[in-house]
């Protein structure tokens, strides 16, 4: 294998080196194989760091399916944030030790590398275990990389922000990643929270390997529930998330109407329905059919660009009276937004409705 020496002498794009090295890995672990893999459905799960960019996730999208690792029909795919792979494996794992109560917070804190990737979850259900979001999975570029005479004060800092447990009933803080079970790092955190929080918060770190490999088991953990489920949702373990975006429609005169407010909490599970005006459609004709077309599109802050995230289209064969209504169904898997299509309250199927994700 010479990647090194290609990626020297390329000069390509990251997403094209990205999918030069997914495809020497995928092609060498099918080698290990016993059995030719497109003789079985496959299920990839690709864990990221918390609040990536759209264009980011899109990009590694495109490697993926360039890398050859995406076949539609035989083989299923999802990014999982890293941080709630590492809730997935370690917080069912840790219910003993932490014995939290119905709406206590568990903080999650993967610290690697380069970042540290923290979420929030509040705990609404013991058994079986199910919690919702309450802070909003980041990434903060914080890990070894800045292990120098300020790591201190910037890693006391970073996490600081990253956790804000003393606004919430927490209960635990749960430190991972290879960067987590370092006796410094460890101290900092525990010292941080002693001094900085007026309640007892139990701080959970560890020395083998567990912590360090949480992302990688959670990822299969999450894998797996999603076998068993026959569903794209998200891990059965997350029933609501945060919204980090706002959502509106846009029509043709551009104009930005919301209907999803940033901080929204939104199910993993049964979609979140909005009624969307027919008249926010845009009527268009093609090859002898008419089509309503809606463009809905997300917006970071209040002055930000809108940009669009779907395009829905639906087949208009029939004439629609005054009272007419469409609804907006929308669920998030805590990585992207899944859009459904409802008239009169009956969910339009892909004969009478398509769904264009991207810009």
């Amino acid at each position: 294998m010479h990647l090194k020496e290609n990626v020297r002498q390329s000069g390509q794009l990251a997403t094209k080196l990205t999918a030069m090295y997914l495809k020497s890995l995928w092609g060498a672990f099918e080698k290990t194989l016993p059995f030719p893999i497109e003789q079985f459905k496959v299920h990839v799960t690709f864990t990221i760091p918390a609040a990536w960019p759209d264009d980011a996730r899109n990009r590694l999208l495109r490697a993926i399916e360039d890398a050859g690792m995406y076949e539609p029909g035989r083989t299923t795919l999802n990014l999982l944030s890293e941080p709630e792979a590492t809730a997935v494996y370690l917080l069912p794992l840790e219910m003993h030790r932490i014995s939290p109560k119905t709406n206590d917070t568990i903080i999650v804190c993967d610290c690697g590398g380069g970042t540290i990737d923290s979420i929030g979850l509040q705990i609404s259900q013991l058994a079986p275990l199910a919690v919702s979001e309450c802070i909003p999975g980041e990434c903060i570029f914080a890990g070894a990389a800045i292990l120098d005479d300020a790591f201190h004060d910037k890693f006391m800092a970073k996490f600081r922000a990253a956790c804000p447990a003393v606004e919430l009933n927490a209960a635990a803080i749960i430190v991972s990643g290879g960067f987590g079970r370092n006796f410094a790092v460890q101290e900092t955190i525990n010292r941080m929270v002693k001094d900085n929080f007026p309640r007892s918060i139990q701080v959970i770190t560890y020395k083998d390997c567990q912590g360090w490999m949480a992302v990688a088991r959670g990822a299969l953990s999450h894998s797996h529930a999603l076998n068993i489920k026959r569903t794209d949702q998200g891990s059965t373990m997350v029933a609501f998330r945060i919204s980090r975006v706002t959502y509106g429609t846009r029509g043709a005169n551009r104009h930005f109407k919301q209907f999803v407010e940033k901080g929204t909490i939104l199910s993993t599970g049964q979609p979140s329905k909005f009624r969307i005006d027919p008249q926010e459609f845009q009527l268009i004709s093609t090859m002898g059919q008419t089509h309503l077309m809606l463009e809905v599109c997300s917006r970071s802050g209040t002055n930000a660009v809108p940009r669009r995230v779907c395009k829905i289209t639906w087949l208009m064969d029939e004439t629609l009276g005054s009272e007419d209504s469409f609804e907006l169904g929308l669920t998030h898997d805590g990585m992207k937004a899944v859009f459904t299509l409802y008239l009169l309250g009956i969910l339009q199927g892909a004969g009478k409705v398509a769904f264009h994700y991207g810009p």
